[in-house]
Parts: C-alpha cells; sequence; structure tokens
C-alpha cells in the first residue's frame, strides 16, 4: 500500500465556484492517471464531482489467512485500488483549502469498526478535535494501531465484541491502521484542520457541503 499524491488542475463552468487547483491523497500505486469529472453544482453551499482511473487496472493478489481462519477466512484479496465499472476510483480523499470558515462543527464521532477481519471504513476523513470510536464486532481479538507519519496515535487491543474506546484527533496529517494481529487489516485516515473534506464512494463520486460562494484550492 502506498500513499501518492496527484496535483491536477481542476474547473468547474458554474459562476459561484471555480477551483484554482487541485490536490488528491488516496492510497494509490504510483504512476497512476486520473482524470476529473465535475457536474453544474446544485446549490451554492455544495461541490460534487467525480474522479476516475483511466489505464490499466493493476491486479490483486491472494494473501494466505492462518491465523483465526475461522472468522478471517482462508484467503484475503489484496486490492491496490478500487475501480469501478464506469472506471470511478473508490477511496480518494478530496479537501477544500481556502475557505475563511476552517472551525469544524464536527461533533460525531468517527466510528472504525473491526467486523470480518476488515476495517470499516477501510478510507476516510476527520476533523482535528473531532474523536474516533474504535470498536471490535468480531469473536476474536484484533489490536488496532493508528500511526501518523512518525509517532503511534492509538495502539489498543481489542477482545471480542468490545465495545471500544475514544480518543480525539489533535493534529492534522496522514495516518496508517494496521491490525498486529493480522497484518492484511489495512486502512487510512487523514486528519484535516477544517470541515470541508470528503473521501469518493464505490463510484468515485464525493460532495462537500457548507462552502460560500467564492475562490478555493480543491
Amino acid at each position: 500500500m502506498n500513499t501518492h499524491p496527484i496535483w491536477s488542475k481542476l474547473g468547474t463552468k458554474s459562476p459561484l465556484f471555480r477551483s484554482t487547483g487541485g490536490l488528491l491523497f488516496g492510497i494509490f500505486l504510483a504512476n497512476m492517471t486520473v482524470e476529473y469529472s465535475f457536474p453544474d453544482i446544485i446549490l451554492a453551499t455544495d461541490i460534487q464531482g467525480q474522479v476516475f482511473y483511466r489505464g490499466p487496472v493493476p491486479e490483486s493478489t491472494t494473501i494466505p489467512i492462518t491465523k483465526d481462519s475461522e472468522v478471517c477466512g482462508t484467503s484475503r484479496k489484496n486490492t491496490p485500488i478500487r475501480v469501478h465499472t464506469s472506471g470511478g476510483l473508490q477511496h480518494v480523499i478530496i479537501s477544500i483549502q481556502g475557505h475563511p470558515d476552517t472551525d469544524s462543527d464536527q461533533t460525531q464521532d468517527y466510528v472504525l469498526t473491526n467486523k470480518g477481519c476488515e476495517f470499516y471504513p477501510a478510507v476516510g476523513t476527520v476533523s482535528i478535535n473531532q474523536k474516533i470510536h474504535v470498536s471490535n464486532k468480531d469473536a476474536i481479538l484484533h489490536n488496532t494501531h493508528i500511526r501518523t507519519t512518525d509517532r503511534a496515535f492509538l495502539n489498543v487491543v481489542l477482545l471480542p465484541d468490545s465495545k471500544g474506546i475514544t480518543k480525539p484527533f489533535k493534529k492534522p496529517g496522514p495516518m496508517t491502521i494496521q491490525c498486529n494481529k493480522h497484518p492484511f487489516m489495512a486502512g487510512a485516515i487523514y486528519v484535516f484542520a477544517h470541515p470541508f473534506h470528503t473521501t469518493t464512494d464505490e463510484q468515485g463520486l464525493f460532495r462537500i457541503s457548507g462552502l460560500t460562494p467564492g475562490v478555493y484550492t480543491l
């Protein structure tokens, strides 16, 4: 799993919003090609779009599982990127820069669940001071390990069907998620210092709400 930043010039036809540049942060293989499609904005406070992947899709590999196979199964597909039949790219992290309002009113916990030996959601975005709640829905033990680029943010053993643990995010930046007990389990979180962020869904679609008319970097 590699993190690969991709820069591209973006734009919309809407008079209420004009993009001047862009950064997409995601879980990718290097040397990929991404195209961007932006339909008209429905509301002045929303921007929506779709991210496409063009080119050969990297093949999945099979990882054998020898531990806790009664819950995790005997193998797992390692899929470098998730591309919809339409070409839409899932799990791309999108954010807005340049908005004057950087205060986040996000009070709802970001819920990360260990279930079926997978992390749900696998990729997500949060704001500073928002809390993460990590739980275990499996009948086996998990060890959820969340790291920033240089240190551990959370490293906790979760007993079977554990109610979990809650902790606030204090610094912006990327984080990786792994299970120390099951190395094939992996995910990612990006922490922002503002509330204008999201991830693309299984069709590569995204929407960011709460914007005022202006010029921003996407």
